[in-house]
Parts: C-alpha cells; structure tokens; sequence
C-alpha cells in the first residue's frame, strides 16, 4: 500500500502546514524555532524548493 496517497487527519494549535525534507533542511537544526515567519528565511528556502509553506485558516 501506498501510504501517499492515503487520507490522513493532523490536528494542530498553529495555522502553518510545512511540508519539507529532512535532508534539505538540516542546516535549520540548531536555528529560531520561527525561522519560517522571518520573510527573507521562508523565500529562501522556498526559492531553493526545500520547503512548501501553507498558511490555513482557522475560525474560532
């Protein structure tokens, strides 16, 4: 089974999704927790396509 392309549910207290590789952003280990909601950091990493950013919305 392809686990991919299965459905799955997350539950989270933040309103960013980050999909990434590991390998891509292992010089971010030792970094600001928030790095990504520094504009120039998340571009970069956007840029280079080490990362995919998703803002969600959420109604409270």
């Amino acid at each position: 089974m392809n686990i991919a392309s299965s459905p799955f549910q997350f539950t989270t207290d933040t309103a960013t999704l980050c999909i990434f590789d590991t390998d891509a952003l292992k010089h971010r280990l030792d970094d600001e927790p928030d790095w990504w909601s520094i504009e120039e950091d998340e571009l970069g990493e956007l840029n280079q396509g080490n990362v995919a950013i998703f803002n969600l919305f959420t109604f409270l």
